[in-house]
């Protein structure tokens, strides 16, 4: 009886067996279909040395019908090979237009006046200033769309709208004038860079158009040995005139920074009138660190 019952569990567990071989066998994976499109490249990794040097230059600038300026720059290093690594957190810009001689009055000179600008308090301390008013003063914008393509060429869309900039001061467009955009790079261990594109918007052009270049960045590096304000990463003037223009004013102090007027002040010194007098010439500026002229 046990000798029978062995065999026929034997049986069937041979029976089982077979079964499941041939129910594995009729299993297939079928014909390998087509493969996928292949996915967009990922920014490439950071190389093992920061660069010794960032070139910047603009491909373009443009104006949609709705007020939106979008722009495309490219970043080499030192090698001028593309440098595809940079962040949203490492660039700034600025846009301003230039206004023609005579347009805020008989007289006047050409000025470049900023779209995007910021209101400063009074200081609430006589420890930082005199001011009492509150001023307006260009600035520069980073929390537009920032667009890494991998291959060392970007593109910004300005969260500013050219065509309706009302506050904290009323700035109009108009498409003939000669506009200026600027960038700022820095931050994250890199070397800073500038750079600018000047158009004209009405026509696209960017020569034979209006302009105002009075004094160059080399001129300044040959006494300063190299520009380098706000931190550090403001190094051309072309740049710096963006936001030092007529509309712009140091609530600290009250005094315009300007930059033709802040520079020949600067520049001047403890022979300024009111110093003779005196007085002092300050601009506090960057993180209130003040810069005060006396006569001595």
């Amino acid at each position: 009886m046990t000798h029978y019952k062995y065999n026929e569990y034997s049986l069937v567990i041979r029976l089982f067996l077979a079964l499941s071989i041939l129910i594995l066998g009729a299993c297939s994976d079928g014909d390998t279909g087509q493969a996928g499109a292949s996915g967009e490249a990922g920014i490439p990794g950071k190389p093992g040395a920061a660069p010794t040097e960032i070139v910047a230059s603009f491909d373009s600038a443009s104006l949609a019908s709705d007020g939106s300026l979008s722009v495309q720059f490219s970043v080499v290093d030192e090698a001028g090979f593309a440098y595809p690594y940079l962040a949203s957190n490492q660039v700034r810009f600025t846009v301003a237009k230039l206004q023609a001689s005579g347009s805020k009055g008989a007289g006047e000179p050409s000025s470049w006046q900023s779209y995007i600008n910021r209101s400063e308090s009074a200081p609430s301390s006589p420890a930082n200033g005199p001011g009492t008013e509150a001023t307006n003063q260009a600035t520069s914008e980073s929390n537009g769309t920032f667009t890494n393509t991998s291959d060392g060429i970007y593109r910004f869309v300005f969260n500013t709208n050219l065509k309706s900039v009302s506050s904290p001061l009323a700035v109009s467009y108009t498409a003939d004038d000669t506009h200026r955009v600027a960038i700022q790079i820095s931050g994250g261990g890199i070397p800073e860079a500038n750079a600018i594109y000047d158009w004209q918007p009405s026509t696209g052009m960017t020569t034979g158009i209006l302009s105002r270049n009075m004094v160059s960045t080399e001129s300044c590096n040959s006494c300063h040995g190299e520009l380098a304000l706000h931190g550090g990463g403001r190094k051309e003037v072309s740049y710096c005139v963006t936001c030092h223009n007529p509309g712009s004013v140091d609530a600290n102090s009250g005094n315009t920074v300007d930059f033709p007027v802040m520079i020949h002040k600067i520049h001047f010194g403890k022979e300024l009138p009111s110093v003779q007098a005196g007085g002092e010439y300050v601009i506090w500026g960057f993180r209130d660190g003040h810069c005060a002229t006396r006569a001595f």
